[in-house]
């Protein structure tokens, strides 16, 4: 959602993150077009494990982001893959 309003999208990754979670990260940034890193251990002293941000600034007078980005929160159905037998037998 974040990718449609800004361009582009940074996702940074602490290298305190389990080695298979960071795996997770880089390839759902990749598969999302947006640039991601490992923070080198030089700056490992942030508390947060992974940041998602932009260069660019949104404008919001709503203090809780729950409700300033309602439309994150809400799980997007995945519809399940057809199968070959009934692309073909219908």
């Amino acid at each position: 959602m974040f990718k449609k309003e800004t361009e582009p999208l940074f996702v940074k990754i602490s290298p305190q993150v389990e080695f298979e979670k960071q795996v997770y990260y880089l390839k759902n940034a990749k598969d999302s077009d947006c640039q991601a890193t490992i923070v080198s251990e030089d700056h490992n002293s942030s508390p947060f494990g992974l940041v998602i941000h932009s260069d660019v600034p949104v404008q919001t007078s709503e203090k809780d982001l729950r409700k300033a980005f309602s439309d994150l929160w809400q799980e997007k159905e995945t519809k399940a893959p057809t199968s070959l037998w009934k692309k073909w037998f219908g």
